[in-house]
C-alpha cells in the first residue's frame, strides 16, 4: 500500500466521521450546549452569592419563616379537618 493511498483513505475516513457525527448528533449537541449555558449561569449566580454569605441573611430568614408559617398553617388545617 502506498503512503499516498493511506493518507487519502485517512482523510476520507476522517471527513466521513465528521459528517456522520455532525449529522447524527446535531440535536444532542444543541441540547448539551444549552445545558452547559444553564449550568454556567447557575454557577455564576451561586458563586457570586457565596462570596458574601451574610449579605442576604435577613431576606432569606424572612422568606424561610414565611414558608414555614404557611406549611404550619397547612398542617394545622389538615389536623383540624381529620380530628376536629
Amino acid at each position: 500500500m502506498k503512503i499516498t493511498t493511506f493518507i487519502a483513505a485517512a482523510v476520507v475516513a476522517g471527513a466521513a466521521g465528521v459528517i456522520a457525527g455532525t449529522y447524527f448528533t446535531t440535536g444532542k449537541g444543541f441540547q448539551m450546549s444549552r445545558k452547559g449555558m444553564l449550568y454556567k449561569d447557575y454557577l455564576i449566580d451561586n458563586l457570586s452569592s457565596a462570596s458574601h454569605p451574610f449579605d442576604n441573611l435577613e431576606v432569606e430568614t424572612i422568606r424561610m419563616s414565611k414558608k414555614t408559617k404557611a406549611k404550619a398553617g397547612e398542617v394545622n388545617t389538615d389536623v383540624n379537618h381529620k380530628f376536629g
